[in-house]
């Protein structure tokens, strides 16, 4: 089992489209800090993937990543790629770091209120230059599907995984939904990832593929198997996702559903006392398709195509 510790609210950048709420904002002690380590060896991570807020805003960053490390748990550091301390991913030797590239120059800086793209993109390349798994993210929206196909041009030769996701109205991205792509739109967005990622073999991509799977099931194209290889799963519930003050969250993106603190109860008995959401989408196919809890809050999966 993986998990994500948002371990610090700390950060150097606005970006408009931030999922972290102020009721998962604070900080913990060291002492706090280190109950959520065993907590998390306790009930079996594996891999703790570790981001803010700015993980490398975080003091101490070094000393949890070590704590971790005794525990035989992996990590993974996601970050913006601006303050990127290059001695401290020599020293603790993270498996992985993923760097937010949103798109193109002019998009990303845009959307992240500040010149950073530059800055982002040589963290990649420099990145690419030590013993970890160099990967990239970038959130799909209206503005930023045409700059995919440069995005995947420029890392190619130095990352070795790509992942995009579609946008989730919550946090600051709850004023964004006029940016939510189409139905359609998604669609056509991970048919040209299927083609990038045809076209540039050394890179591992990751994509919302579930969407035109979910047309091909309910067109009868393909059936529900075939759509199960296809579509992935939702870690809603089989995770765990700890915020900068210990709150406890199914998935990041439901940031309102605290189901408990590691700073205040052990992981395990948090863990243990909750019960797995499924997405409430009232579509008569809700229950093979397996909608996401957090995109389909208001009914139906606003991604979804029916037909």
């Amino acid at each position: 089992m993986d998990s994500i510790w948002d371990i610090t609210d700390k950060c150097n950048l606005g970006c408009m489209h931030c999922y972290m709420e102020e009721r998962n904002r604070g900080a913990l002690s060291d002492e706090q800090e280190l109950g959520i380590v065993n907590g998390l060896a306790d009930i079996g991570v594996e891999k703790v993937f570790i981001g803010g807020g700015e993980p490398f805003m975080k003091p101490g960053l070094e000393g949890v990543m070590a704590q971790l490390a005794d525990r035989g748990i992996r990590t993974g550091l996601v970050t913006n790629g601006t303050r990127v301390d290059y001695g401290l991913v020599e020293r603790a030797e993270p498996e992985s770091v993923q760097v937010s590239i949103d798109g193109g120059r002019e998009f990303h800086d845009w959307l992240r209120m500040s010149r950073c793209h530059d800055a982002a993109m040589d963290a990649v390349r420099a990145l690419s230059g030590y013993s970890v798994s160099v990967g990239v993210s970038t959130t799909l929206m209206k503005g930023n599907v045409g700059d995919l196909a440069g995005l995947v041009e420029d890392i190619y030769g130095y990352a070795d995984g790509y992942r995009a996701n579609l946008l989730v109205p919550v946090g600051r991205a709850g004023g964004m939904r006029q940016r939510m792509l189409e139905p359609e739109e998604v669609i056509e967005a991970a048919g040209k990832l299927y083609e990038l990622g045809r076209g540039h073999p050394g890179i591992r991509f990751e994509y919302p593929r579930e969407y035109p799977a979910r047309r091909a099931l309910l067109s009868g194209e393909i059936g529900r198997r075939v759509y199960a290889q296809n579509a992935g799963h939702c870690e809603c519930g089989g995770s765990v996702a700890i915020q900068p003050n210990g709150n406890v969250l199914p998935c990041v993106f439901l940031q309102d559903r605290v189901i408990g603190n590691a700073a205040e109860a052990p992981l395990s008995e948090i863990m243990a006392a909750y019960r797995p959401e499924a997405g409430s989408c009232s579509c008569a196919h809700s229950a093979t398709c397996r909608p996401c809890p957090a995109l389909s809050r208001g009914g139906r999966d606003a991604y979804c195509i029916k037909v």
